[in-house]
């Protein structure tokens, strides 16, 4: 504000000055008053959150849990968000996509979370929840869509960079290094990204199966080995003022072994032990590596922001996997040993394009566009026989798959501004054909349909502290490539799984309601209705005990749920993000599963709290607290849950390097237990995955950090998910 009075009282004392000066004096005083008022900075406080009309807006410059941290840190405090063990979801979605400055990222997984760990939250303008995408996007999933806004860069920015590591401690250990840099001279912005890990993970399982005949107990152990190395690079040219090209190349070589023990213990209907089957995979080894490429056009049209932007992507997947099973049992007084090799490779080559048109005009806004994807699926599977010490080939438990997936889809909107109310309004088209053959089967199976996706939007401000929406889509879940193959690998002599040529879409209706009261407290009821419903499926023979584990629709389920979050920040010192969920669901089965239906209620709760412990605003401390209550879904029931973390971050040398400490699962109560019935067999399982660890991590910024080197669209992020 001092600024502002100085060049206000320069202002008024130089107006009789013009007057009686010299014209030499005149355009010298002119000159000087001219570059204080470039100087002033004109600055007001941004609403921590806004609700616009297909999405929710939350202004990470005016959080304190996120200030100094990473985009990982800025995702945790964003309302409607789940952030567990780095997995990010939207509440009541099954997923989500992320976007940076509305371009989809083509990562996911460990791969996701590693880039976002490497973009500092304070080079982040905001983040927008879209539980709805419009017709703009993919029908494809229930997932909803994350877009990260960041930063504009200024003309004088040059270069910045960034270096990081960290190391985590839980039953194993697990290490990563990683960097990234961004440069831009005139007219061309480059930017490139690397990161490396390597380590073990541990995941205990226990199940029980209630044969009538009697119980079977069976316990896995598994540690995993996993080395991965993520790289990218991406270049944009501005080709005049107007227009951009740019080609961007990501991908991954990963690396994984496994070893594995199965043990089945057998009882009698009297409890009395009777057997066993014990299982072990020595050797189980996995690559698999990921090139993608995609190049993008856009240019404006006039100055009121009518755009045409076009894209082409080609991705090529490829994984190889060996294992080895040995098998040894005692059943009934007899014993026996078994011991077989397999070897299964995977390629999938995609190929998509589309083209987008924005025509906004003073009362109106018009987007429409197309794309076209092309995905080809070849799957070899051979099984050999070791028993004997030869590799003798069993053509019985080999095969070969091949799937093809081509989909071409239009769509329109039209979105208009009416005093206090919003309004748009969309439809795409999908067509896709699907062929997939298997060759030991000599089978063909093909699929084509065409399908229509309406969204809707509506919002209403009747004032500052107020505003109001509603919104409606219809979504597509396409099943993953994997999953039509219909082909067996057993687990155990007693377990395998199976796909399903005949697996079909299953789609979503959804509705929700929101409320925004003073850009701080949010409030959305919804209502969803899923038809086809796909899931994975366990079916239980109790005369053989042969379990079989596949992919079926066999269900519509209807869900509702409540959503609050709220953000307390009164304190300088505490900043509390907290969220609540209410939900209710009720599932009905098919015949496939004897009509089952199940209800139940849950409950979800969050609260992640930032202590700023210096003046200095340098050194943080966090306690995020997670509650899940027991649910279920499908027709699968789930024990609650709850997550207790705590986190220390520091920040020094002109708070360009951070140092971090996060304690995961402080009293190691993150498991995960379910149930299920299947041809009147109970089933209860239990996952212990090593959840429970503390990651120290240390990480260095140098350069411009204003710069924003800009991510490019592409149009295969859906095809990616499905590998």
């Amino acid at each position: 504000m001092q600024n502002v009075f100085k060049t206000l009282l320069c202002i008024i004392t130089a107006v009789p000055i013009f007057s009686f000066a010299q014209k030499e004096e005149q355009d010298s005083i002119n000159k000087i008053v001219e570059q204080q008022i470039k100087e002033v900075e004109i600055t007001a406080n941004k609403k921590l959150i806004e609700r616009k009309v297909d999405r929710l807006v939350f202004n990470v410059e005016n959080s304190i849990s996120a200030a100094g941290g990473d985009a990982i840190d800025a995702l945790k405090v964003t309302p409607g968000l789940r952030v567990e063990n780095d997995q990010i979801s939207i509440v009541g979605k099954s997923g989500v996509s992320v976007m940076i400055d509305d371009r989809i990222l083509q990562l996911s997984g460990d791969d996701l979370t590693n880039y976002l760990k490497s973009l500092p939250s304070d080079n982040i303008k905001s983040i927008e929840v879209i539980t709805t995408p419009p017709a703009k996007y993919d029908a494809e999933g229930n997932s909803g869509i994350v877009n990260i806004v960041l930063k504009k860069a200024k003309k004088d920015d040059i270069y910045n960079a960034s270096i990081r590591s960290s190391y985590q401690q839980g039953i194993y250990a697990v290490g990563s290094a990683g960097g990234n840099i961004s440069s831009r001279i005139k007219k061309l912005s480059l930017a490139a990204n690397v990161n490396y890990q390597d380590g073990s993970y541990k995941i205990i399982r226990d199940n029980k199966y209630f044969y009538p005949k009697g119980l079977w107990e069976e316990n896995i152990k598994e540690k995993r080995n996993l080395n991965t190395l993520y790289y990218g690079l991406n270049t944009d040219y501005q080709l005049s003022e107007k227009s951009e090209i740019g080609i961007s190349y990501s991908g991954y070589s990963r690396k994984s072994s496994d070893y594995q023990t199965d043990n089945i213990s057998i009882y009698d209907d009297l409890n009395e032990y009777t057997g066993y089957y014990s299982n072990s995979k020595p050797n189980n080894y996995d690559k698999n590596y990921l090139h993608s490429i995609s190049s993008y056009y856009t240019t404006e049209l006039d100055s009121l922001g009518k755009s045409v932007s076009a894209n082409i992507d080609y991705l090529v997947y490829n994984q190889k996997t060996d294992g080895y099973l040995d098998t040894d049992s005692f059943i009934d007084g007899a014993s026996s040993f078994t011991s077989s090799f397999n070897t299964g490779i995977q390629d999938i080559k995609i190929f998509t394009s589309g083209i987008d048109v924005e025509l906004p005009f003073e009362n109106i806004k018009y987007t429409f566009g197309g794309k076209l994807s092309f995905a080809d699926t070849n799957n070899s599977f051979d099984f050999y026989d070791t028993t004997t010490g030869q590799n003798i080939l069993d053509l019985n438990q080999s095969n070969v798959f091949d799937y093809k997936e081509n989909t071409q889809a239009l769509y329109a909107s039209a979105e208009k501004k009416i005093k206090n109310w919003e309004f748009q309004f969309g439809l795409r088209a999908e067509s896709t054909q699907t062929t997939g053959y298997s060759k030991n089967l000599n089978q063909t199976n093909k699929n084509n349909y065409l399908k229509l996706f309406p969204t809707a939007y509506i919002s209403y401000a009747p004032n500052d502290n107020n505003t109001f929406g509603m919104n409606y889509s219809k979504r597509i879940g396409r099943p993953s490539f994997y999953m039509a193959n219909p082909f067996r690998i057993y687990s155990n002599p007693f377990s395998y799984i199976e796909g399903n040529p005949l697996i079909r879409p299953d789609y979503i209706h959804s509705i929700e309601l929101s409320h925004t009261y003073k850009n701080n407290l949010n409030t959305s009821l919804g209502f969803s209705y899923q038809q086809d419903g796909r899931n994975t499926v366990t079916i239980i023979d109790p005369n053989t005990n042969i379990s079989k584990t596949t992919y079926l629709n066999f269900f519509k389920r209807y869900a509702y749920n409540l959503n609050i979050s709220h953000t307390f920040n009164k304190w300088k010192w505490w900043e509390s993000n907290n969220s609540l969920m209410f939900g209710y669901d009720y599932a009905i089965a098919d015949e496939q599963l004897n009509n089952q239906k199940l209800d139940s209620y849950s409950f979800y709760a969050s609260s992640y709290n930032t202590f700023t412990l210096n003046s200095g605003k340098t050194f943080f401390a966090g306690l995020n607290i997670t509650y899940l209550s027991p649910f279920s879904i499908n027709v699968t029931k789930s024990a609650g849950r709850i997550e207790t973390n705590l986190s220390f971050r520091y920040l020094l040398m002109d708070k360009n390097m951070q140092i971090s400490l996060i304690v995961n699962d402080i009293f190691k109560t993150d498991k995960y237990k379910m149930s299920s019935y299947s041809n009147n067999v109970l089933a209860e399982r239990l996952s212990r995955p090593d959840r429970q660890y503390f990651r120290l991590a240390l990480s260095y910024k140098f350069g411009n950090k204003k710069i924003n080197v800009q991510q490019h669209e592409t149009g295969n992020e859906d095809e990616q998910r499905r590998l």
